[in-house]
């Protein structure tokens, strides 16, 4: 252009990475990360568990930047496991992708303590 400014760009939302199916065990960490382009800026991002906004609280965090939002489960219980959107908006479209979490109990068993046996308890034939 003659006065030096660059060409406008026409409008766009994309993603450049995209979530993926996870499997963790109760108590193990899960990590997510949404990664996207667009204009015009800024770009807005947003997480949905089962189609509910997430909420922060003390074993959810989530990190915005320009182009990336982070969402980090810590503590996990079987009641994580869902579905998990990323949803990133400009003023003129949206996308999202979408993973599956499975969060796995850990099997207990249940602790015995070891019998004393008396002489009488044992026969050797």
């Amino acid at each position: 252009m003659e006065d030096g400014s660059s060409p406008s760009r026409r409008p766009y939302i994309r993603l450049t990475s995209f979530l993926n199916n996870v499997t963790k065990n109760a108590g193990d960490e899960v990590r997510f990360k949404c990664e996207a382009a667009g204009s015009p800026l800024p770009l807005q991002f947003s997480w949905l568990k089962n189609h509910a906004p997430v909420e922060k609280n003390r074993k959810l965090k989530i990190k915005n930047r320009e182009y990336w939002s982070r969402l980090v489960i810590t503590d996990l219980e079987v009641l994580d496991s869902g579905y998990y959107q990323c949803v990133v908006s400009n003023s003129l479209a949206s996308v999202n992708t979408t993973a599956v979490l499975r969060s796995k109990p850990l099997v207990q068993f249940p602790y015995k303590r070891n019998k004393k046996l008396n002489y009488s308890d044992v026969s050797v034939n």
